[in-house]
C-alpha cells in the first residue's frame, strides 16, 4: 500500500502514525487510486491554498464516508492588492466618460498636471464647513 506515498503529498505532518492506522483500516488496494484522486482534488482546493487543512486522520475519515467522492472549492482569484479596478474605457481619465486628449501619454508630467489642473473644477469648500 501508498502510504507514505500519500504522506508525503500530504500537506500537514501531524500525526503520522495516528494517520498509518487509519489507513491500514480504510485504505484498500481496491480504492487507493480513488484515495489519490481525492487527494488531488483536497491539495487544488481553495482551503489548501489558504492553509485551512484538516489533519491527516480525520481527513482520511471524512473522505472515506465519502466514498472517496469528496469535493472543495477551488481558489479564488485574488483581486490585485484586495481591489479591483472598476473596468472603464482606456481612454477616459476619470470613469464618468471624460477623454483625455490626443497625444495626453507623451506630455510630460508637469504637462500633465496642468491640464489636470484647469481641467478640474473646484469651487471651493463646501457652504457651512469652515
Amino acid at each position: 500500500m501508498r502510504f507514505e506515498e500519500w504522506w508525503e503529498r500530504y500537506p500537514l505532518k501531524n500525526g503520522k502514525n495516528v494517520a498509518a492506522g487509519v489507513w491500514i483500516g480504510i485504505v484498500t488496494i481496491d480504492n487507493e487510486n480513488a484515495v489519490f484522486a481525492c487527494l488531488e482534488r483536497y491539495l487544488a482546493s481553495d482551503h489548501v491554498a489558504r492553509g485551512i487543512v484538516m489533519r491527516p486522520n480525520n481527513w482520511l475519515h471524512d473522505c472515506s464516508r465519502d466514498g472517496w467522492a469528496s469535493e472543495w472549492p477551488l481558489p479564488v482569484q485574488p483581486k490585485r492588492n484586495g481591489y479591483q479596478e472598476p473596468e472603464r474605457p482606456a481612454d477616459t481619465w476619470n470613469g464618468e466618460g471624460d477623454t483625455l486628449p490626443a497625444g495626453f501619454e507623451n506630455w510630460t508630467e508637469k504637462e500633465r498636471q496642468a491640464w489636470l489642473r484647469t481641467s478640474i473644477s473646484y469651487s471651493g469648500p463646501a457652504k457651512g464647513t469652515v
